[in-house]
């Protein structure tokens, strides 16, 4: 392969670090492979820091050539303690660099002196000008390979902390990086990339993008996005002045910076936790490194303080998946410890606000780490439980001890905020009050106090209306407080916490969140799941179905020609737009069976269901209803009803009140915990579990509430956890809604994550057109598709494996040719085909839903494409994804040419379809047709007179171009002509191809049994009046 590229790749990064203070070594002349040490570093710092000692316990000729041996084994042996060392705090390389290092019998010194706090200990800061930064090229890590190297090493005097692996975009993807170190740097035997005990992180690097891991685990191995977002996106913006990722070694590997992040943000996390799955429980150890959005956040609001001194406020709008406990963590720990240029702390006291004990926890681990001092959190809660004392006195008294770190409730945040404006105890003191606002519902005294100050506020709220954090410390903070800094932390902040927390960047623009890592990012970067690409309305499903069984859909394995016949799936579906929208249990039948048959099997059998109800009484009956269905059809469906309080339904024979513990018999107080076990499938709620629940099996939700706005979000993002253990990966969630428009969720969305899109119009035969033209593209053909089904049903890895391998060359040979060529077309036509393989899969998974392509080529394709896109993916991460061809809202009819539906004086007959209406009174079938209409305006208020015009007009043109239909109204009378279950469905054919904007309105009339008898009756009454005057002519 030519190097040439990557050889001045490599130059580049290091003149530049060179330059700005890195010690340079071109080859690896001096590394200690065995020890993974440059014993030149050790012995200057050491040397440097503390000549005396130095001079004393190593000493100088054949003394300290010995010293110098064992001084070099005893690091590598602190270094190899374990990094969940139980017989101590954590050990390996990071503890290393946090410790002192015995010289000789008599001295320890320092392995690293991190950058003082308090830039006036001029001792300090001497020592910390001393420290080495080294940057190796072409390291030879490996005794067992000695051919094989890492293309560049950072050291911090003499200690390896990071390797970098590079490639150019003119010559091989980051993909290719990331597979050279799973498969050819295994860890295993090697010091250098031992995890935690070796190199702390180690990049792969382009020229467009990074990415980072702590742990090497071969095959194992999981990188994650170190990149800086572009456009509210993932990848990284185009930089006019050099490479899109100049920013690592441009501004993370800044000395002071590169120094901050392994002295005060690195840590390791012990933690147990139970698998979803099967519920064991296990320990996990990880050596925690920031993304690049966490260290650019805590960054950027540190430098702020340090302008603007106390008083400021920060709203840091950080979407679920982006790591908020952590970044909360670091941020309370960095201010806690930060001076001005004088020396003087900025902040006597950082308190932290939060419900979630995983933050308390979590902070309280890292900050032992970095500080190693045991009480420098104080959890206020805690203590006055362990003192049988008050909160209120334990707080103030942390407050007047100046105590670095303290953590409270947000039940407790009212009286923070008293104490720290009215208490005389702490006149002068300064605070940080960061925020942690997860919108966890709030309940008792203090959501009664948080109603009654919005309403002063001149909010609308209802009593016992549903309170959060986010509105209790908005409701507390809008007093101004010049000794403190707010830092609000949230994913969805209201429209108050922007307005509060929010900061002007001029004086006539609308406030605005300081930092954000948006919802849009977070999804293409993999931390979170896109919730709306398989979202359903209930009024939309039908057309779905109707769209497939009416224009054809193409399934047959002998001529793809041929269309199929109407199918059970059109059928079941066909049924479904019959029934009233508000009866529960016929509710229930869709939810069960499109449980069963699109959710049930995912994750191995083990995904879950939520009901979101709009009341407890709701609930309620969907619990009765739901579990009276699934016992008479003998399924194995366990069930789960979440409300507060106690209620009767005598309606539905429940005389005595219930709680949720007596209609959840045999489950403990914690429903949460009960529905992660496997027995228990479907979770119903009323106003609970809807936000901040962390349950990541779930893979569906129902909803029949009215969602708006943050709440919409909020509900529906329960969906938006990952889950990955071993093979299983979850990688598609389902929404079907019986209330709300798509264009409202929509909306919703779309103030958190930009490019939210909902379409409401998806055409079935897309997919063949797609199908069509990637089989047509010339990467692969009907042989490879073949083989790889074949392998696939046999479980051979090798046909698989052959059958891609072919795809993959194909294509990378056209790329690599089109790309030499400079060939800009084909290229484009390249990225086409690899994003339409993508939407293939998910227009695919979407029309499954409601039509079976078991056995059909279709199914086999999108087996065979499911696979082909991780074989071809593209280079950068932050390629837009592609959501535009698949959407489970509404497919698109051909128009059958109904263009005016305004009722207008023309005649006395009708001449079709635009000219409804146009009869005089007089004529005696034109009274009953009028009061049709009017009977149809009345039951449907809120649609407009030309939509129920038009419907009308649509059907008597079909009755009358239906001979069947046409004798039957001229032979029957009405009432036999209602009773006809011939002529309701042929009517429903119609109705349900209703074109344009006729056909989003067809779903509220033909749901209501008294409406569609109305269209039917009109279309009997428009067959006679045509065929009266066709008499009188």
């Amino acid at each position: 392969m030519d190097l040439t590229y990557e050889s001045e790749f490599e130059q580049r990064i290091c003149e530049y670090l060179a330059a700005q203070g890195w010690l340079y070594s071109p080859n690896g002349e001096g590394y200690d492979t065995e020890r993974a040490l440059f014993p030149d570093d050790v012995f200057g710092w050491l040397k440097d820091l503390d000549p005396r000692a130095w001079e004393r316990s190593i000493g100088s000729g054949l003394r300290a050539d010995s010293a110098k041996e064992a001084l070099l084994d005893l690091i590598v042996q602190l270094r190899s303690t374990p990094l969940d060392n139980r017989g101590g705090g954590p050990g390996g390389t990071l503890q290393l660099l946090r410790s002192n290092v015995p010289v000789g019998l008599r001295d320890e010194l320092k392995m690293v002196q991190w950058r003082p706090a308090d830039p006036t200990n001029t001792t300090r800061k001497a020592a910390y000008d001393k420290v080495r930064l080294r940057i190796m090229r072409q390291v030879h890590y490996s005794r067992k390979k000695p051919h094989d190297s890492i293309d560049l090493v950072a050291f911090i005097n003499g200690i390896p902390v990071a390797t970098f692996e590079l490639k150019t975009n003119f010559k091989q993807s980051i993909d290719a990086a990331v597979k050279q170190y799973a498969q050819d740097r295994n860890p295993r035997g090697e010091p250098l990339l031992a995890f935690g005990t070796g190199a702390l992180v180690h990049f792969v690097v382009t020229e467009s993008e990074v990415r980072m891991t702590t742990h090497l685990d071969g095959e194992n191995t999981y990188f994650l996005p170190f990149n800086k977002g572009n456009n509210g996106g993932a990848g990284n913006p185009v930089n006019e002045h050099g490479p899109a990722t100049a920013y690592l070694w441009e501004q993370v590997m800044a000395r002071d910076t590169w120094l901050d992040v392994f002295g005060s943000m690195l840590f390791v996390d012990v933690k147990t936790s139970t698998n979803a799955i099967t519920r064991e429980r296990k320990t996990s150890t990880k050596v925690i490194f920031p993304r690049f959005h966490q260290w650019q956040a805590v960054s950027r609001m540190v430098e702020q303080v340090k302008t603007e001194s106390a008083g400021g406020r920060f709203l840091i709008q950080h979407s679920a998946g982006s790591g908020k406990t952590n970044t909360i963590g670091w941020t309370a720990h960095r201010l806690s410890n930060l001076h001005d240029e004088t020396g003087r702390k900025i902040f006597d006291t950082v308190v932290v606000i939060t419900d979630r004990t995983v933050l308390d926890d979590q902070m309280q681990r890292a900050i032992l780490q970095i500080e190693g001092k045991p009480d420098y959190v104080y959890n206020v809660d805690k203590r006055a439980r362990t003192d049988e004392g008050s909160k209120s006195r334990a707080l103030l008294k942390a407050l007047q001890d100046r105590r670095r770190i303290v953590v409270v409730t947000i039940q407790t945040f009212p009286a923070v905020l008293k104490f720290l404006a009215q208490d005389g105890s702490l006149v002068g003191h300064r605070f940080a009050v960061i925020a942690d606002e997860a919108h966890s519902s709030q309940a008792g005294a203090t959501a009664k106090k948080v109603r009654q100050v919005l309403r002063a506020g001149g909010q609308e709220i209802d009593e016992g209306a549903e309170v959060d954090a986010e509105d209790t410390i908005n409701a507390f903070a809008d007093a101004p407080t010049p000794n403190v800094s707010f830092f609000a932390f949230t994913a969805t902040p209201k429209p108050k916490t922007i307005e509060l927390f929010g900061r002007r960047k001029t004086p006539n623009a609308k406030p605005s969140a300081f930092d954000v890592y948006s919802m849009k990012q977070a999804i293409q970067e993999g931390f979170i799941l896109d919730v709306l690409p398989r979202y359903q309305n209930y009024g939309t499903v039908y057309q779905i179905a109707e769209a497939i069984k009416k224009n054809g859909v193409n399934v047959s394995a002998d001529d793809e020609d041929n269309l199929v016949e109407k199918t059970a799936a059109a059928k079941a579906l066909k049924r479904f737009v019959r029934l009233h929208p508000t009866n529960i249990s016929q509710k229930v039948e869709i939810i069960v069976e499109h449980f069963r048959t699109n959710v049930a099997g995912l994750l191995d059998g083990h995904a879950k269901a939520m009901i979101v109800t709009s009341e407890r009484k709701h609930a309620l009956r969907y619990k009765l209803a739901i579990d009276k269905y699934i016992k008479a059809r003998g399924y194995d469906l366990g069930t789960l009803v979440a409300f507060s309080g106690t209620l009767d339904d005598p309606e539905s024979g429940i005389h005595e009140e219930v709680s949720e513990f007596k209609m959840n018999p045999g489950v403990g107080p914690d429903l949460a915990e009960a529905f992660a076990e496997p027995n228990y499938r479907v979770m119903i709620a009323a106003d609970k579990f809807q936000t901040g629940f962390d349950q990541p099996l779930l893979c569906a939700m129902y909803v029949d509430k009215r969602l708006g706005g943050i709440q919409a979000v909020q509900t529906l993002s329960r969906l938006n956890r990952t889950f990955r253990t071993g093979n299983l990966v979850k990688d598609r969630v389902f929404i079907l809604d019986f209330i709300n428009e798509p264009k409202d969720i929509q909306a919703a969305f779309a103030e958190y994550y930009e490019e939210a899109e909902i379409e409401t119009e998806t055409n079935p035969n897309q997919l063949h057109v797609l199908a069509m033209g990637l089989r047509t593209f010339g990467i692969f053909d009907n042989q490879d598709v073949t083989q790889f089904a074949e392998g696939a049903q046999d479980g051979d890895r090798n046909a698989i494996t052959a059958a891609m391998s072919r795809a993959q060359d194909r294509f990378a040979l056209a790329w690599e040719q089109a790309q030499g060529d400079e060939d800009t077309q084909t290229v484009e036509r390249l990225e086409q085909f690899r994003k339409n393989v993508s939407s293939f899969v998910r227009l695919y998974d979407f029309l499954s839903q409601v039509y079976d392509y078991s056995g059909s080529p279709l199914e086999d394709l999108c087996a065979f494409c499911r696979e082909l896109a991780q074989w071809i993916k593209a280079e950068r991460t932050h390629d837009e994804i592609d959501i535009s061809s698949a959407r489970l809202v509404a497919i698109e009819q051909k128009d059958k040419g109904v263009t005016n539906v305004s009722v207008t004086e023309k005649g006395d007959k009708l001449t079709g379809p635009s000219a409804l209406g146009t009869a005089k009174v007089k004529d005696p079938e034109m009274v009953p047709l009028l009061e049709v209409i009017d009977t149809l305006n009345t039951l449907f208020d809120d649609l407009s007179e030309s939509a129920v015009a038009g419907l009308m007009a649509l059907v008597i043109q079909a009755a009358k171009s239906d001979e069947v239909l046409r004798s039957r109204a001229l032979e029957n009378s009405l009432e036999n002509f209602l009773k006809s279950e011939k002529v309701r469905d042929r009517i429903l054919d119609t109705l349900l191809a209703a074109p344009g904007e006729l056909g989003r309105v067809v779903a509220e009339v033909v749901g209501d049994g008294k409406g569609l008898d109305s269209i039917i009756a009109g279309a009997f009454h428009g067959v006679r009046l045509d065929a009266e005057q066709e008499a009188s002519e």
